[in-house]
């Protein structure tokens, strides 16, 4: 972990269909400083409320701890508006990420 070179052998599996494994990648992409975690990470699997909590924990240490209105403990279809909002916000921030 934390090593930003070796970490871009991880993004081919940002887009894993194993969205367990998805967020795996995308969690270790963010640890390395890698902005191709990002939206592996807010895709992640969204029907294990454990893998939702260690998800928005990670895309909120990126973003000064704001969750931009997600709630682990709600299911996806709830969650719906505020993962828009994270691919909205990785819209905008994700290019000058971790530069």
């Amino acid at each position: 972990m934390g090593d930003r070179d070796l970490s871009t052998l991880l993004e081919p599996f940002t887009s894993a269909a194993d969205l367990d494994f998805c967020y795996s990648v995308g969690f270790s992409l963010i640890r390395c400083r890698n902005r191709a975690g990002v939206p592996a990470s807010s895709r992640a699997p969204l029907d294990d409320k454990f893998t939702r909590t260690l998800s928005i924990s990670a895309l909120r240490s990126i973003n000064k701890d704001e969750g931009l209105g997600y709630d682990a403990n709600k299911p996806a279809e709830v969650n719906a508006p505020a993962i828009k909002a994270w691919e909205d916000w990785y819209e905008k921030a994700g290019p000058k990420l971790f530069e």
